[in-house]
């Protein structure tokens, strides 16, 4: 979450702005993104913290029950207003171009 809020800043709503105060929970995660739909609304693909996953803070699954953002890019397949903003290099590379999330690099990151 923490590149997801780096990159919204302040023009941006997040699902922390709509759970407002609920725990997140995938089933909440998966309704806000149908809302999202519903609501004609634009949604921006930053993809997968490729950081936390090459320093293993992060699982690779597709599961979609399993993997949040497995199952936001499956629900998201085909809506018209979503756009992706980064670029992946290799399976474990990527990123948003000059994303600074605080105590990384900016992004992307490219590794081996």
């Amino acid at each position: 979450m923490q590149r997801v809020k780096a990159y919204a800043g302040e023009w941006a709503e997040t699902i922390d702005d709509w759970l407002a105060g609920r725990p997140w929970s995938m089933e909440l995660n998966e309704a806000w993104i149908r809302q999202m739909m519903r609501e004609g609304r634009r949604v921006i693909e930053i993809g997968p913290d490729f950081w936390a996953r090459y320093h293993g803070k992060r699982e690779i699954s597709r599961l979609l029950h399993r993997h949040a953002y497995a199952s936001e890019r499956h629900l998201l397949r085909g809506y018209p207003y979503y756009r992706k903003v980064f670029q992946r290099y290799n399976p474990r590379s990527g990123g948003v171009e000059g994303l600074q999330v605080e105590g990384r690099p900016s992004e992307p990151h490219i590794f081996p």
